[in-house]
Order: C-alpha cells, then sequence, then structure tokens
C-alpha cells in the first residue's frame, strides 16, 4: 500500500488495487497508511539509521556521480508559502545508452525536503560527501559552497 501511496496519486491508488487486486481500498486509507509510515521512517532517517537509507553504490571509485536538483515556493495551507526542493542522484553505471539519442537512469535516489534549503543540504549530504566525482545541474553551485566544495 505504502509503495502504491508513493508512486501514484491516492486517489488513482485506490483505483490500482481495485484493477489488480479487486479489493476496495479508499483514497484516504492509502493516504492514512503512507503517512503513518512516514512519520515513522523520518526519526530514524533524521537519526542518520543506516538500514533505512538508501545507499548510493558506485563500482569504482573513479565513478562519476551525477546529481539534478531545483526548488520551487509551495503554498500551504497552514503556513503560507514554503520553500521546496527535489534532489536527484544517480551513479554513472546506472546511467545507460537505450539508443544513440536516447539514456535512462536505471535507479536513483530522490530527495526532498519541504522548508529550509540549509535543511535540505542536510539531508542530501550523507549521499554527497564520500562523493569524488560530483557532476552537478542546476542550482547545485550554492550547494557545493554548503558542503565546503570548490
Amino acid at each position: 500500500m505504502c509503495l502504491i501511496g508513493q508512486k501514484e496519486v491516492f486517489e488513482e491508488g485506490s483505483e490500482t488495487f481495485k484493477e489488480l487486486l479487486q479489493i476496495d481500498v479508499s483514497d484516504n486509507q492509502i493516504k492514512r497508511v503512507s503517512e503513518h509510515y512516514g512519520k515513522v521512517l523520518d526519526p530514524l532517517i533524521k537519526a542518520n539509521c543506516e538500514e533505512v537509507i538508501p545507499k548510493l553504490i558506485t563500482k569504482e571509485e573513479s565513478e562519476y556521480t551525477y546529481s539534478m536538483f531545483d526548488g520551487s515556493m509551495l503554498l500551504t495551507r497552514d503556513k503560507g508559502w514554503k520553500e521546496i526542493k527535489l534532489g536527484r542522484i544517480c551513479t554513472e553505471s546506472h546511467h545507460i545508452d537505450i539508443q544513440p539519442t536516447k539514456s535512462i537512469i536505471l535507479k536513483s535516489i530522490f530527495v526532498s525536503h519541504l522548508g529550509r534549503r540549509k535543511d535540505f543540504f542536510l539531508k542530501l549530504e550523507r549521499f554527497l560527501t564520500a562523493t569524488k566525482h560530483l557532476v552537478s545541474y542546476r542550482g547545485w553551485g550554492k550547494m557545493d559552497m554548503e558542503l565546503g566544495r570548490r
């Protein structure tokens, strides 16, 4: 249920359950279960519990790590305008060409944050501090300065 709640809008997830399993699951139930486990995992992630944090695995020490990053402002119901950030990190070995002009990323780590930029950087730092060869896209220069990179 959490997987469907992560991949689809809750209402669409309800339809997926009906199509695949012939089970009536309300979109509110998917939302409640997803939010419950999100709240359970969040303190573990903040505490750097290694078992629940995805690993960025490289084949070689010289392998490049790619990072993409962007953000915007989001109007929330309770607190007005808040900053929202999303980052995607993948390694060179997970990026493959499938045609001369088309490639895909087989595996990546996504990091999101609703709130201050500095807090977002703290979440990303665990994936990038051990990276020796970082290729970044859009807005990453500020983060590199935050992490002490040049």
